[in-house]
């Protein structure tokens, strides 16, 4: 156990990292969009921004291409998504670029 913890803080100052850096991605990515509002809860590992889209809609569509979105009922606010922020960062970017495509189509 002792070995395990050894480096502890180690991984939870890359983890903070990780988590910031993906934050600041999700909130430049809602603050770009019109079809998307905030606030966003600093520090949290999820980001739950309201839709003008209907959610189960949306979340089917994300499914579809391979990105996974929660819809907002299931936390008590359909008009809401939840999108994780715990990949990578370049995973996160791949994952906001193709959950772009599935918010313009459901625009129009």
């Amino acid at each position: 156990a002792e070995r395990a913890l050894y480096s502890a803080e180690d991984v939870l100052d890359r983890a903070r990292d990780r988590l910031a850096e993906n934050a600041a991605l999700l909130d430049d990515f809602v603050a770009g969009r019109e079809d998307l509002r905030g606030p966003l809860a600093s520090g949290s590992p999820f980001g739950f921004p309201a839709t003008d889209a209907e959610s189960d809609a949306l979340v089917e569509a994300a499914w579809e291409t391979g990105v996974l979105v929660a819809p907002g009922r299931f936390f008590g606010d359909e008009s809401r998504v939840r999108v994780a922020l715990g990949g990578s960062p370049e995973d996160c970017e791949a994952g906001l670029r193709a959950f772009a495509g599935v918010l313009d189509h459901h625009r129009g």
